[in-house]
């Protein structure tokens, strides 16, 4: 989640990757309840700003370059700041 400057992004990637970690599935409706559960839904942006990433970024397939991209965004980051 270090990886993110958006706290949002931070929280619903942590909520994914607890998820994944608990249960092995992460989708729309157990991210939602998770971040509810949590205490998180509404500073996130609540269920529609879930949606809108959905709608950006909705194919499994390309979510390995989409970590790349994150990852490689992130260390350009934190090498200019040294």
């Amino acid at each position: 989640e270090d990886d993110f400057t958006m706290d949002a992004h931070k929280l619903i990637f942590t909520s994914i990757k607890d998820l994944l970690a608990r249960d092995g599935a992460a989708d729309m409706t157990t991210v939602e309840f998770d971040l509810q559960a949590k205490g998180h839904l509404d500073k996130i942006g609540g269920v529609s700003y879930i949606v809108t990433l959905i709608d950006c970024f909705a194919t499994a397939t390309s979510v390995r370059d989409y970590i790349g991209v994150v990852r490689d965004i992130a260390l350009r980051r934190r090498t200019s700041r040294h």
